[in-house]
């Protein structure tokens, strides 16, 4: 019984832990972004200081500047001006270097504490099994129920993995396909010029683009297989036509020389003309896809929390 009380003190110190490691690995990139915007500004600033510093210097000395002031009998009221101004960009500078020196200050204290922190996670999860399995021999109250919920949470975490792959899919072909439809675009383009009369270099360019496109598709086709397999495993819920083979064709014609300018122009209309209607179905099914993710994300992160929390309060 007494092992079981310390064990359960350990776990409530742990969880602080980990919530405070939680709260630190956020708030590093944020501080990291700060310091680099803050470089940034310094730069700027100093810049704008040593020019400041030289318009007054200009004025102080007998320079071609001071001379001109001096002859229109302003010289003083500009020098006190550009000195206002001088001063202004050193305050400037100098409130951007304190709030360096802070940041870096946090940022290495937050390094720190990260360092102190370590493994806690990972600590937390090994004596959150191991209270567990003494619930589990002892038959604690809630052990059933504890294990029904472990249960409902695997689940959810296997259709969580699924959709992470299929939203990973879709994403590697929705970039295929944007590439497909840049090349188709810029080929369109040379065609209609080719068409026009543009002679050698339109044909070229146009061919050239063709071929960027031919590469795509084969890579696009690829991938509409692999979209398809991981959609599968999610049901009906997430059937797309992808309609890969209104490229098949078009792939076959690119260099095939028994049909003309216009026929190719045609078949680079067609084929832009379906790659941007799947490219709508796609983004439809990337969001879609990410909502889910979010949705499933978050049902996890608190059942965890809440089995967490479960285990930690049992006495």
């Amino acid at each position: 019984m007494k092992e079981y009380l310390h064990l359960t003190n350990e776990l409530i110190q742990l969880q602080k832990q980990v919530s405070e490691k939680q709260w630190l690995m956020k708030r590093l990139p944020a501080l990291q972004n700060e310091l680099s915007q803050q470089k940034a500004l310094e730069e700027e600033q100093s810049q704008q200081l040593i020019k400041e510093e030289a318009d007054v210097s200009k004025l102080e000395s007998l320079s071609l500047t001071g001379l001109f002031y001096t002859i229109l009998g302003s010289k003083e009221q500009q020098l006190e001006k550009e000195r206002q101004e001088a001063l202004k960009a050193q305050l400037l500078f100098d409130e951007t270097k304190r709030t360096l020196e802070l940041l870096r200050q946090e940022l290495s204290q937050v390094k720190h504490r990260l360092e102190q922190l370590g493994e806690t996670d990972k600590e937390l999860e090994i004596k959150l099994e191991n209270k567990l399995a003494m619930m589990f021999i002892a038959n604690h109250a809630i052990a059933p129920e504890l294990k029904l919920r472990y249960t409902q949470l695997q689940a959810v975490q296997t259709h969580f993995q699924e959709v992470h792959e299929a939203l990973e899919a879709a994403k590697e072909y929705q970039e295929l396909l944007l590439r497909l439809i840049h090349h188709l675009t810029k080929a369109q383009n040379w065609g209609q010029w080719d068409l026009m009369g543009g002679g050698m270099i339109a044909s070229m360019a146009k061919h050239g683009r063709l071929d960027d496109a031919r590469a795509v598709v084969s890579s696009l086709q690829y991938h509409a297989q692999q979209l398809k397999k991981e959609l599968s495993d999610l049901g009906q819920n997430y059937f797309i036509d992808l309609n890969v083979s209104s490229f098949d064709r078009f792939a076959d014609i690119f260099f095939d020389n028994l049909f003309s300018d216009w026929m190719v122009q045609k078949q680079i209309n067609q084929s832009l003309g379906s790659a941007q209607t799947i490219r709508g179905q796609v983004h439809e099914l990337i969001m879609k896809l990410s909502d889910e993710y979010a949705e499933l994300k978050a049902e996890i992160e608190n059942g965890k929390q809440e089995i967490q929390t479960k285990i930690i309060n049992a006495r």
